[in-house]
Formats: structure tokens, C-alpha cells, sequence
């Protein structure tokens, strides 16, 4: 019988501000963040989490970490002062070429003072292949047109530079953009970053190679998918507890999303 022993859901969210497609509203988010606080979940840290799925952090209650990609300006003046009441933390992964690049933008002030603040991490989201070419993510048109290894080269090359101007740690943790990825990305950005985050839904467990989130910052029914994904987590643990087969309900149906495969390859525009 195979037993699951834990599993962290990871929250992504990209803007806080007027709600639509990527962003809710700063209402919604404060909500958010206080169902988990009603349902005692603790929020990890990155360093906690990549301590999670190395194996050297034990992770005994429902637990989530909080994620936001883009670098959006709106981190640092809406979600930063909300998720600091909360005392939970956050990481941001950084576009880097997009740093100061625009009112929408995080500057390198706001960064430095989120880092500060003892309350954020940052992970990369590339230096400058969040964007489509010919209606492709720009990974897929560079592995397409057969120069994925030294456009992913330059890339983290870049992303590393710019980490280093910011005083920031070298990031450990990697986010697809556009939730493009398959064999190829996954050798080279896996020699620079051991954590790869994903845009495909489940639930991350130790040991996995390509790490799920599930996208509930949108505006409209963020709460509802929380909530939905909380009374799973409740469950989940609460059959540990007993120490059931916590891989399957009382109907035999799987009670998690199964792992990924190592070498799936998605795309998605997001």
C-alpha cells in the first residue's frame, strides 16, 4: 500500500490591485490570506519549502507557500503590507530585465526593501524570455528553431547579473513562463536551479523535479478555489491521521493530483 506522508500546496498569484484575469483585488487577497489563517495552515518560507522537497524540513500540518510571478509593482504596495500583517511570507519571481522598467514594475528600491523586510524571497522567472514570438513562448521558439542552449545560457547568465546588482541571494528557484517546459529546458535551467515551478495544478511533495502550483490569484473566484483546495488539504491530513491509505478516499478515487511527469511538456499562456 503506498502512503503519501506530506504534500504543500503552492499559491500563485500576479498582481493585487483591480481585479481581472491575473490580478484580485486587494479586498480578496486580504481574504485569502485570512482563511489560512482560519484554518491554521502554515505558510512557508522558500527556504522552508526547498527544505520541504530536499527532505530536511518535516512538514506535519497543512502547509502552502505563496508565490507571485512577473515582478509586478503592486507587490511591493498592495500585497507587501497585507501579507506582513498576516506575518506570512512570499516569494517573487523576478522578470529581470523588466526591474525599474515602468510604473508597473517592481524598482530596484522596492526589491532591496522587500528583501529587507525579512518577509520576501525571490526566484527567477528568466532575464528576458517572458514574451511570445510568433505566437510561441519565447523558450519554445528558441527550442524550435534550434537554439534553446544558448538562449537559456545567456539567459541565467543575465538573471544571475542581475540578482547580484540587486544584492540579492543567486536564486535557487526557477518559474516557467508561459508554463512552457519539456526535456531540454529541464536539463539546462535544472544545472542552474534546482527547483523548477510549474503552471500545472496539484500539489507538491518531496523529491519531485517540476513543481505544481495552482493559480488562484484571479479576481473573480479566488476565494472559492482556495477554499476548495483547503477542504482537500483538511482532508488529506485528517486521513493521515488516521493512517489510512491517504493516496485515496473511502471511494478509491485519488485524493491528490499525481506527480508529474519528468518530462512533460506543456503550454500554456499565462
Amino acid at each position: 500500500m503506498h502512503r503519501l506522508l506530506s504534500l504543500v500546496l503552492v499559491l500563485l498569484f500576479h498582481a493585487v490591485g483591480t481585479p481581472g484575469a491575473y490580478a484580485l483585488s486587494p479586498a480578496t487577497f486580504r481574504q485569502d490570506l485570512s482563511l489560512l489563517h482560519q484554518h491554521h495552515v502554515q505558510v512557508l518560507s522558500l527556504a522552508q519549502f526547498e527544505g520541504y522537497m530536499k527532505g530536511t524540513y518535516q512538514v506535519t500540518t497543512p502547509s502552502v507557500l505563496i508565490a507571485f510571478d512577473d515582478g509586478n509593482v503592486s507587490d511591493f504596495t498592495q500585497a507587501a503590507p497585507i501579507l506582513a500583517a498576516f506575518h506570512m511570507p512570499a516569494v517573487a519571481f523576478l522578470i529581470g530585465s523588466r526591474i525599474g522598467e515602468g510604473p508597473n514594475s517592481l524598482s530596484a528600491s522596492q526589491v532591496r526593501a522587500m528583501a529587507a523586510s525579512g518577509w520576501w524571497s525571490f526566484g527567477a522567472h528568466t532575464y528576458d524570455l517572458h514574451s511570445l514570438i510568433d505566437g510561441m513562448p519565447s523558450m519554445q521558439y528558441a527550442f524550435t528553431h534550434h537554439v534553446l542552449s544558448a538562449t537559456v545560457s545567456q539567459d541565467v547568465y543575465q538573471e544571475a547579473q542581475t540578482f547580484s546588482g540587486l544584492g540579492l541571494p543567486q536564486p535557487t528557484a526557477f518559474a516557467y513562463p508561459f508554463g512552457f517546459y519539456n526535456t531540454e529546458t529541464n536539463a539546462l535551467l535544472g544545472h542552474a536551479y534546482p527547483f523548477l515551478f510549474t503552471s500545472v495544478p496539484g500539489f507538491a511533495r518531496p523529491g519531485q523535479r517540476l513543481i505544481p502550483r495552482v493559480d488562484i490569484g484571479i479576481g473573480f473566484d479566488s476565494l472559492l478555489r482556495l477554499s476548495g483546495y483547503l477542504a482537500a488539504m483538511d482532508g488529506y491530513w485528517a486521513t493521515s491521521a488516521r493512517g489510512q491509505d491517504i493516496s485515496r478516499n473511502d471511494d478509491g478515487m485519488p485524493l491528490v493530483p499525481r506527480q508529474l511527469p519528468i518530462d512533460h511538456q506543456v503550454t500554456r499562456v499565462a
